[in-house]
Order: structure tokens, then C-alpha cells, then sequence
């Protein structure tokens, strides 16, 4: 049999029955068992031997059909590749037809294979693939190309490619991880030193199986490199995005305060993946509005509320609770003397469905930490469900570890909600006090004024301020719920509200 492995493959293939087309160069047959109009067969001559390609079946199965192995698709038992600095790769299949190399000569040696041929000028790419064989198939299309001796067993940085440096380099990384990784570490080498691109071939494992197959340069395809898990493209993100702009009313998971003009300015209501701070000076009905509006969105919406106080015992939420669900007065609650009036109230509430269908839950713990609080939360995700979680007050948040100022302990708390919002999907919101200055000038409050720590006012997406404005040094019955910052719309901005105190209630 011929020792020119092109010819040893035409041979074969016609003693098999195929249809043969030789260009000399390169050729197509048709595959044994296939029409012989089919042509799926195709190969071309390169320097060490002839590359083989079967669009419509397995090479191997092609090869054993026609009484060949991968060694004889090189023009001799073994390919001698010779590199620049003396060192020396020996290709060869052993007896069991397995691909081995040996080396030899210098071993130490920092140069690229084929690197002494690199054109003078400046303009002519180069390709960087990770085989010798690779090298010699880029050639038979006329491209310069180079490789890494064991191409990606080794680490990139051991060799010397300062001779690309300046250069327009293409590198064609293996179809598989370990072909990625050490294609992103030839560009992370070469980096700011040449202009570095990643593709890969439009079919088979690498270049020579690309070339086999007949593409041509222009068709290997640009690779964009994966992004640490987790980040994603602004392209990939649109089609979701599109999903969500048009999702069906019943998927849209915002939720209505009980407020509609606070609605307006807050994009609907409250948005899981958010946090919202509701701030007052004491006795302005923070804990009030809190309360009011995990109540609604629990009542109206059904969706899993979680109320944790930190002050205020379950009894005592209750109470509020009864109060402004009922429009009963909150001071004859409190002191279990209703009035006939009241308690007819309160029985047409507690009579009705309102409570049994509200998803609120309560928990009134006054040493948790956010830690704590967190492992609660995402308890209630797994078995109950959760999509909103208020805090009351996240001042009195417990310490991680002894010995920390309380500034960085609500500092951290408040990071960790902001955190606790986005990773579980849901809305939380925060009752903070504010700095007593601004109360006793009598002047309408500002994000600086949140007490302990400015990281509560960065962190929050929401900041809303309760102000109970005066008129001639009265109270004006109303209650202004301030928008000092507002990322879900503008900012700053009021919504005056009637207060209704006596019954536990804002609106």
C-alpha cells in the first residue's frame, strides 16, 4: 500500500465502491453504505499526511469500513515536529492504535512550534491552536499559525510569545473546558501586548477537524467568553425582561400599599427584591403605618406576610391589628373596655372571613439578630411561603458578636436586609426612629435624619418619612408620608394622608 497517506485514502475509498472527486489537493467521496450522489466524505492533502472528515456518519466507522486507522492517515508510522530551540515532538499511534507523543532534545526550551517561520510583516495574523497537527492544517489554507508544546497540559505562561507581541492573533480553542480554559489563558498572557480574539471551529473538535470539513477561515466563529456564574449579558437579560413587561396581571408581584396616592409614587406599590424604610420620631406612627400596611397586603392579596417586632409583644400587634381592621378605638382595645359601639365593631371584624384569610404572620422576639431573622425568613419561603417581611424596629437588632458600635450594627443589618430582599425575592420593610434635632425646629424631616447610621438611608431603595404637620402650633390632623429617596420613582415627594391615631390607623 502507498506510503503517501492521500493516496492511501483514494485507494480505500475506491476499493470500497465509493464515488471518488480528487482535486489534487483536497477531494470528496461518497461514504461507504450512503447514495453515491452524497459526497458526505471529504478530505484534504496537508504536510504530514491527509485530514479526514465524514459529514454523514462516524469517522472511525468510515475508517474501520474501509480497512484504515488515524495512522494511516499520516505518510509515515511517526511525524517528526521539529521546533526552534532544539526541542523535538514525535507523533505516533501504538499498537493498539492510541495517540502518543514522545519528546526529546530540549526539553527545556520556552519557543512555539513553527515560531521561526513567523512573517516579518507586522499586519499578517496568527494563529495560536493547541497541536502541531493543527499548525500544519492551517497552512494548507495559507495561514501562519503556532502552538504550545503539549499544547493545553501545561500552564501558557512557560512559553515565550513575545514574538506575537504587536501581532493581530486568532486562537482557536479545543471543543471542550479544557480547550476553553487554555484559550482564555493564551489571551490572558498575550494580553495588553497583541490584539487577542477566541474562536472556535464551525465543526468537529478543533482546527484540523474544521478544515477537514471543508470551512474555510472565515468560518470559524468569534467565542465570547463566559461571564463568572451569576453575571449575565444585557442581551440575555432583555428576553427576560420582555417576559416581564408583558406578563399577565396575575404575575405582576407588586403590592398596593393601602395608600393609592403613595401607589403613584412608589410604581404600583411595594416590589420584591426591594427595601423600604418607614421612619417617624416616636409616637408618629411608624409602627402604626407598618402595621397597616402589612395588614392590607396581607388581607387584600394574600401573600405571605411576616411581621417581626423586636418592642412590641403579639397581644399588643394584635390589638392594632383588631384596631384598624375594625375602625375601632385603639385606646378602649387597650384597656378591654369597649363601649357597645366598639365591640360591635370589633365582632363584625373577628365574625367575618377578613381575619382567617389574612396570610399575616407575626413573631415578637426582642434578641434576634439579622442572622436570625433571615433563617426565619427563609424558613418561611420553603414551607408557608413569603413576600414580604417587615421589621420593627431595626434599631433594636441584636449584634452579630459582642463589642460592635451600634452604628455598624445597624449598618450591617440594614446591608443584610437589602441582601435578604434580593436573594429571596421579596419586599422588606424597616421602621427606623430619626434624630429628635429636626423635630424640635419644628422642621419637616430628611433621609440624614434616620438615627444610628447613614448606611440605613444607603442601603434602603425606599426612604418615607412620617411628619405630622402643624398649622398656627397645632396639629393639623393629617400625617405626610415623605419620599426622601425613591428609586421606583420621583423623589423627593408627599403624600398627605388623614391621621386617624385613636384607631390605629393611617388614610
Amino acid at each position: 500500500m502507498s506510503t503517501n497517506a492521500y493516496e492511501r485514502l483514494l485507494t480505500a475509498l475506491r476499493a470500497a465502491g465509493c464515488a471518488v472527486d480528487d482535486h489534487g489537493e483536497h477531494g470528496s467521496a461518497s461514504t461507504p453504505g450512503h447514495s453515491l450522489q452524497d459526497r458526505g466524505t471529504v478530505f484534504r492533502r496537508s504536510s504530514d499526511g491527509v485530514l479526514l472528515w465524514v459529514h454523514n456518519g462516524d469517522r472511525d466507522d468510515v475508517l474501520e469500513h474501509l480497512g484504515l486507522t488515524m495512522a494511516d492517515l499520516y505518510d509515515t508510522a511517526s511525524t517528526t515536529y521539529p521546533y526552534s530551540d532544539g526541542r523535538t515532538v514525535v507523533r505516533f499511534y501504538d499498537e493498539r492504535g492510541r495517540k502518543r507523543f514522545t519528546q526529546s532534545g530540549n526539553k527545556t526550551g520556552r519557543a512555539l512550534f513553527n515560531i521561526e517561520n513567523l512573517a516579518t510583516d507586522p499586519e499578517q495574523p496568527v494563529w495560536v491552536v493547541e497541536g502541531e497537527k493543527d499548525v500544519r492544517a492551517l497552512a494548507t489554507l495559507g495561514a501562519f499559525a503556532v502552538s504550545p508544546p503539549q499544547g493545553a497540559n501545561t500552564d501558557a505562561e512557560r512559553w515565550d510569545w513575545s514574538p506575537l507581541h504587536g501581532r493581530a492573533v486568532l486562537v482557536v480553542r479545543d471543543m471542550d473546558d479544557v480547550g476553553l480554559a487554555h484559550a482564555l489563558r493564551v489571551a490572558a498572557v498575550l494580553g495588553e501586548h497583541a490584539g487577542v480574539v477566541i474562536v472556535e471551529p464551525a465543526i468537529g473538535k478543533d482546527a484540523a477537524d474544521h478544515i477537514a470539513a471543508g470551512r474555510g477561515l472565515d468560518d470559524f466563529t468569534v467565542v465570547r467568553p463566559t461571564a463568572p456564574e451569576g453575571v449575565r449579558r444585557f442581551d440575555e437579560v432583555i428576553a427576560d425582561w420582555v417576559k416581564w413587561l408583558h406578563a399577565p396581571a396575575s404575575q405582576r408581584r407588586v403590592y398596593p400599599t393601602p395608600w393609592e396616592p403613595l401607589n403613584e409614587v412608589l410604581a404600583g406599590g411595594l416590589h420584591p427584591g426591594r427595601t423600604y424604610v418607614f421612619a417617624g420620631r416616636p409616637g408618629s406612627g411608624k409602627t402604626i403605618s407598618v402595621l397597616n400596611l402589612v395588614q392590607h397586603i396581607a388581607e387584600t392579596q394574600r401573600a405571605p406576610t411576616l411581621m417581626c417586632s423586636l418592642e412590641m409583644p403579639e397581644l399588643e400587634m394584635a390589638s392594632r391589628l383588631v384596631a384598624s381592621g375594625a375602625g375601632a378605638h385603639y385606646g378602649q382595645i387597650t384597656k378591654r373596655a369597649l363601649d357597645e359601639t366598639q365591640m360591635r365593631r370589633v365582632q363584625i371584624y373577628l365574625d367575618s372571613n377578613r381575619p382567617t384569610e389574612t396570610e399575616l404572620f407575626l413573631i415578637d422576639h426582642s434578641a434576634l439578630t439579622i442572622e436570625n431573622i433571615r433563617s426565619i425568613a427563609e424558613q418561611m419561603k420553603a414551607t408557608v411561603g413569603l413576600e414580604i417581611l417587615a421589621i420593627d424596629h431595626i434599631a433594636l437588632v441584636k449584634p452579630s458578636r459582642s463589642g460592635l458600635p451600634r452604628r455598624e450594627v445597624v449598618g450591617h443589618a440594614s446591608w443584610q436586609c437589602s441582601v435578604m430582599a434580593k436573594e429571596l425575592n421579596i419586599a422588606v420593610i424597616l421602621a427606623s426612629q430619626l434624630n429628635r434635632g429636626p423635630e424640635q425646629q419644628n422642621a419637616p424631616p430628611k433621609p440624614s435624619d434616620l438615627k444610628e447610621t447613614g448606611d440605613l438611608e444607603q442601603n434602603a431603595d425606599v426612604v418615607a418619612l412620617l411628619h405630622h404637620p402643624m398649622f398656627e402650633n397645632l396639629p393639623t390632623g393629617d400625617v405626610e408620608i415623605i419620599v426622601g429617596k425613591n428609586r421606583t420613582g420621583p423623589a423627593p415627594s408627599i403624600v398627605t394622608l388623614p391621621w386617624r391615631g385613636h384607631m390605629a390607623r393611617i388614610g
